[in-house]
């Protein structure tokens, strides 16, 4: 591999998350004669935001002997693997890999 392929694939389904993590960060601020509603919903709210701008994106780029794989903007989640993997001895990489790193 010679270092100089980059795509990257937009994710418009996040569009629909954020709007869901706006919806539960304004119920629980509205929201307070429920205690519990008053606390969850916010944290909750918080953490799809967060995992929203996390899958924004997917970027696959070659790094030389490396092919790294990333979700964005945030870089919760990345894994880079080695370019002599990607024959057919290899086993493709999933999600569950993402998260394991």
């Amino acid at each position: 591999m010679n270092g100089n392929y980059r795509h990257v694939q937009r994710a418009p389904l996040c569009l629909l998350v954020y709007v869901i993590a706006v919806m539960f960060l304004g119920l629980g601020l509205v929201s307070r004669a429920e205690p519990v509603i008053q606390w969850v919903f916010p944290a909750v709210g918080l953490l799809m935001l967060i995992l929203a701008a996390s899958f924004h994106h997917l970027t696959v780029e070659d790094e030389g002997d490396r092919l790294s794989i990333g979700f964005g903007p945030m870089p919760l989640f990345r894994r880079s693997t080695a370019s002599s993997c990607l024959s057919d001895r290899c086993r493709p990489v999933d999600i569950l890999d993402l998260l394991t790193m």
